[in-house]
């Protein structure tokens, strides 16, 4: 499935809810194994941004034990918060060390912070 693990989990850290399921592999096709949501505290998550993140921890791992979720492989969603930064670059092939220094300037143009 994902890094050949044979199960794996789905966690979406939403505004509003935990949501979490886990597909088994099995012959080819997947298999809903367990799935549950878990209401977050409203002020956990204000505009898009984490607050408490010992408490947004506490509440995986409660949604987890709820869930009965087994598997460590985990893939994440977090949707509109506003600390996730995506840009999509297209750069020549280049060396190695090339490669790192584009990475670093074309960083360096997206991120609003310092980067080191």
């Amino acid at each position: 499935m994902f890094f050949g693990a044979k199960d794996t989990i789905g966690l979406d850290i939403g505004s509003s809810y935990l949501k979490v399921v886990q597909l088994k592999e099995k012959k080819g096709a997947f298999e809903l194994e367990a799935f549950d949501m878990l209401p977050l505290p409203p002020e956990l998550v204000v505009e898009g941004s984490i607050i408490d993140s010992l408490r947004l921890v506490e509440s995986i791992r409660e949604l987890m034990k709820i869930a009965k979720v087994k598997t460590k492989g985990c893939v994440l969603g977090i949707a509109g918060h506003a600390s996730v930064i995506i840009r999509r670059i297209s750069l020549p092939e280049l060396s190695e060390e090339e490669l790192s220094e584009s990475i670093k300037f074309e960083a360096e143009q997206h991120i609003p912070f310092d980067i080191d």
